[in-house]
Formats: structure tokens, C-alpha cells, sequence
């Protein structure tokens, strides 16, 4: 019996059905309607099923499923009009710079195959030899593992959504392990380096954002360990001055389907460097900023103008031919964290506050803290032995 299926991060239903011949296994078949409205799709549905059983002629099968999708049952789509046909096909509601993003990596891998294979022309010729193939060139040309994680992620997405509609055998970038060795986290500022960003901030002559905006980001990401995008955009809806907190849902827990929230207390210093206001952005120039990709660079300039040393050479061993950036606006969450850690923050309640998706992530990358946190445990652990006696059996 044929019956209606919506793949993941598609916006067309599909009939699947299958058929068998004598002697022969079960196939099964998946044909777009072309329809985004499920009583549409309903109504595309019945006319199937009573073709199906004879009710109508067989023939309208074939029929009506052109006649639904406008489009042959075996879609071809040249690799360099792809990214047009996601977009028709597939929900791009997330947000605007993924999207961009996702469109970079991808235009990235269709230079490439029009250098390394030429012969390669449509989307269906993309193989897992072509992905692996890809996937070693971004190594060879020294990109770092989280770079290539990042392509990685991209263009599986990407796969992800299109295959159904285009009936695709399969996505061949899930096949591909992600790169789990040789990453570089982020290091966290320094005391000194952090007093020299709050010093520099409060001069600093910003093109993009409104007066004083730097300074009240540096010590939220301090204080609050929120992500530069997070701090942008924020609202005055957000601050909960008759609670006194501040809360609200992380961009990138947003842009997952995540409704995790972050809270924070308004008792923190921050909170006397945000402007006068009751509704609407906070910071409407620096959300603009944000959006177009160009507050980062403008904190690079602020930290070299704080005389902080963000990146180095590459060392021996490395896979990578370029600088190895090593401190950024992100390096305030690791500064954050590391700091609450050392001054005696549970891991599970830095991961509530950091809005983090679990301990295993703090483990991972905000290990700067290690050897201190191991001194404290010592240390309450001889004290323990040494305040009582063991009991006498």
C-alpha cells in the first residue's frame, strides 16, 4: 500500500510504494508529489492508491506524478546548479549566515571537482571515491581538522536533504569519518590580556557598532561565557529586570531545534555598561554588524590594538601550511569557563550556564584547568583523611 513519508529538511511530500516481480525482491520506489501541503499530497495519494488497485488506469500513475512535480522521475542537476535547486527544494530556514556558509563550502568542492575532474558534471556522479577523494585534497592543502569538519558538515547537509527528492542511491559524505585528531581549541585570554581588552575597548574608535559596545561585550563574554553572535543580537525582551536575570536561547541551540536556555544573573558588573532602553535590540548597529560577517575582524583589530598576540606559525608536524589562530572573541567563553572551574564550579552547573550540550564538551575543550582542578581534589582529599580517624571495627 502506497503511503505518504516527509523526509528530513525537505519541504515536498512523497508517495513510497513498492513493487514485486515473479521471482524478484521487493523494490521500493519514492516519487515526490511536489506538494508541500499534506491535503494536497492527500488528495495526489488517493488518486494513486485507486490507480494502484485498478480503479483508474495504470497509466495515470506515471501521469499524475509528472504532472505533480513538473520534473522527469530521474532528476538530473548539473553540480554548478545545485546550490539554486537545494533552495527550491529543500527548507532553508535556518539562518542567514549557515546558509552563507553552507553555499561557500559548497562552491569550494565544485571548484575543485571542475579542476581535479572535469568529466564530473552533474550531482549524481558524486561518488564516495570522489568525497574521500575531496576530503584528503582539504588535508593536503594543510587545511586544519575543524576545517574540514566544517566542509565536511556542510556538504553532508547539503546530501542529506537532497538525495530523496533527487533519488539519490545514497549520501556519500556520511560515509566519511570526521576528523577527530590534531585540533587546536582556542586558549583563553590571560588576566593580563583580559584587563589589556578592557583598557583598549574603552577607547577603541568602532566603524560598526554603537559607542560602548565593546566594552560591555568583553565582560559579558567574560562574565557569562555568551558567543559574540549571542551578545550582538540581544534584546531587551531578554533582560528580565523584574527577575533578574538575563534569559534567553543561544543562537546555535536556535538554529539546531535546541530550546535549551541560557540564564544569567543581572547582579554581574556587566550589566551597568548596557545603554538606556525597554524594547527592541539592544545593540541594532552590532546585530547589523554581526549579520554581515564583520564584527569578528573588528575584535582582531581591537586585540591587536590591545597588543595581544593572536596566532602563530605553524609547527612541525602539523597539518597545515598557515598561521594557527589561537585566540579570538570565542577565547572569553574559554576564559569564562576555565576561571569557574578554577574558582570551584561544578561541571554540570558550568554546563547549564554555558548552555553547553554536556560535560564530555568541557572535558574536550576547555581543559586548561585540569592540572588545577586536580591540585583542589587533592587536596580536600587529604584533608578528609587527615580530619578523621577511621572508625574501629
Amino acid at each position: 500500500m502506497a503511503y505518504l513519508f516527509k523526509p528530513y529538511n525537505t519541504k515536498h511530500w512523497y508517495i513510497c510504494w513498492t513493487t514485486r516481480a515473479p521471482g524478484q525482491p521487493t523494490v521500493w520506489h519514492r516519487r515526490t508529489t511536489g506538494c508541500t501541503n499534506r491535503e494536497e499530497a492527500e488528495e495526489i495519494l488517493r488518486q494513486f492508491r485507486a490507480a494502484q488497485e485498478g480503479r483508474l488506469r495504470r497509466d495515470t500513475i506515471a501521469s499524475l506524478l509528472a504532472s505533480a512535480t513538473g520534473e522527469n522521475y530521474l532528476v538530473e542537476v548539473e553540480l554548478t546548479d545545485l546550490w539554486d535547486w537545494y533552495g527550491r527544494h529543500c527548507d532553508l530556514t535556518g539562518a542567514a549566515k549557515q546558509q552563507r556558509d553552507r553555499q561557500n563550502k559548497l562552491n569550494a568542492f565544485i571548484a575543485w571537482c571542475q579542476k581535479a575532474h572535469p568529466e564530473i558534471r552533474r550531482v549524481q556522479e558524486i561518488t564516495l571515491r570522489i568525497a574521500a577523494e575531496y576530503w584528503q585534497s582539504l588535508a593536503n592543502d594543510g587545511a586544519a581538522p575543524s576545517t574540514r569538519n566544517n566542509h565536511l558538515s556542510a556538504l553532508n547537509t547539503i546530501w542529506s536533504a537532497i538525495h530523496a527528492p533527487m533519488e539519490l542511491p545514497g549520501n556519500p559524505w556520511s560515509a566519511i569519518e570526521r576528523d577527530r585528531g590534531g585540533s587546536i581549541s582556542y586558549r583563553p585570554f590571560t588576566p593580563a590580556e583580559l584587563q589589556a581588552l578592557r583598557t583598549t575597548a574603552a577607547l577603541f574608535p568602532s566603524t560598526l557598532t554603537e559607542p560602548g559596545f565593546w566594552a560591555a561585550a568583553i565582560e559579558m563574554g567574560y562574565y557569562t561565557g555568551l558567543r559574540l553572535g549571542d551578545i550582538a543580537t540581544l534584546d531587551f525582551s531578554e533582560l528580565r529586570r523584574d527577575e533578574d536575570f538575563l534569559i534567553l536561547i543561544p543562537n546555535k541551540t536556535r538554529r539546531w531545534g535546541d530550546d535549551r536556555v541560557a540564564v544569567h544573573s543581572l547582579s554581574l558588573p556587566w550589566v551597568r555598561l548596557l545603554p538606556e532602553g525597554e524594547t527592541g535590540p539592544v545593540w541594532p548597529r552590532a546585530s547589523a554588524a554581526y549579520s554581515s560577517l564583520q564584527l569578528s575582524s573588528e575584535f582582531t583589530a581591537l586585540a591587536k590594538a590591545a597588543g595581544i598576540q593572536l596566532d602563530r606559525e605553524p609547527e612541525e608536524g602539523e597539518r597545515r601550511n598557515k598561521v594557527v589562530r589561537l585566540k579570538c572573541f570565542h577565547s572569553l567563553r574559554h576564559t569564562f569557563a576555565t576561571d569557574a572551574l578554577r574558582r570551584g564550579m561544578s561541571e554540570a552547573d558550568l554546563r547549564d550556564q554555558g548552555n553547553w550540550s554536556g560535560t564530555e564538551v568541557i572535558h574536550g575543550h576547555y581543559n586548561h584547568a585540569k592540572l588545577e582542578l586536580a591540585k583542589k581534589a587533592a587536596r580536600k582529599i587529604a584533608r578528609a583523611m587527615l580530619s578523621t580517624e577511621p572508625e574501629k571495627s
